[in-house]
């Protein structure tokens, strides 16, 4: 109760002091300068950033983006509910880690619902379906790619798409 006492009492005397200064200009006397302040409150100040407006994410052709499944369910062949089946996307890997899948695209259905295009873990490899949105985590990105030169027998680390490593690298045997 105390402190609800005091905050009525603070925002009256902030009132009167606004009130003070509008009839004190109203009146004809001059005063230089910026209006007065009530006592206590500081003079404002001149924002040191002004954000700009708002722009949407541009396609980055080295950034991939990715998010884990939160919600086990079925990939389906087009962002329709109704659509074929395509496979069966669980929350964790058979090593029992966190099935994160690589987004390749979204798009809504005709009633509005969100659904992500993502690459499956499955045979054959390049398999996509699409998921509801609902079921995905956040998206994450990254910046850098591995490409691995079979035929020159290099390794290249890439970060949006400069080399930043690079290693012979050799084949092993299956044994």
């Amino acid at each position: 109760m105390r402190l609800r006492r005091l905050v009525v009492l603070g925002v009256a005397a902030l009132a009167a002091g606004v009130a003070g200064v509008a009839i004190g200009a109203h009146s004809g006397e001059s005063t230089p300068g910026p209006a007065p302040v009530a006592a206590g409150v500081p003079q404002p100040v001149t924002p040191a950033f002004k954000p700009g407006r708002p722009e949407p994410l541009r396609p980055a052709p080295y950034r991939s983006s990715f998010a884990p499944v939160r919600v086990a369910g079925t990939a389906r062949s087009a962002p329709d509910a109704r659509a074929k089946v395509v496979a069966r996307v669980e929350t964790t890997t058979p090593e029992d880690t966190t099935n994160i899948v690589l987004v390749l695209g979204r798009r809504a259905d005709r009633g509005g619902r969100v659904w992500v295009k993502v690459r499956l873990a499955s045979l054959p490899n390049s398999r996509s379906g699409w998921l509801p949105r609902s079921a995905l985590g956040g998206y994450a990105s990254v910046e850098t790619r591995l490409v691995v030169d079979l035929r020159r027998l290099t390794a290249t680390l890439l970060r949006r798409g400069r080399p930043i490593f690079r290693a012979r690298v050799g084949v092993g045997r299956p044994q």
